[in-house]
């Protein structure tokens, strides 16, 4: 489902404006950002929790080439569901 879809889905539920469904979906998402930016977590009941992660630098290969390649540090985000959010997929 793409942010589009969730918008038109959200003011078809509430009877509110796209436009104002929009800003509140922009909103949430950059609470989540901000959230992760400053405690690294964000605990959503019903949803899930979203927490900051830092993969390990570590050698690699080039596909293409075979060449050996150190493959730089980097910060993810991991997302484990809620239990309720699980098992509303059965």
């Amino acid at each position: 489902m793409s942010k589009t879809e969730i918008i038109d889905k959200m003011a078809a539920e509430v009877s509110l404006p796209k436009n104002k469904i929009k800003e509140v979906v922009d909103a949430f998402v950059k609470a989540i950002n901000d959230g992760l930016s400053s405690n690294g977590k964000v605990s959503l009941s019903g949803l899930g929790n979203f927490s900051k992660t830092v993969r390990k630098a570590r050698s690699g290969r080039n596909p293409k080439t075979g060449e050996t390649i150190q493959i730089p540090e980097k910060l993810g985000v991991k997302f484990k569901a809620a239990s309720q959010l699980t098992e509303s997929l059965k």
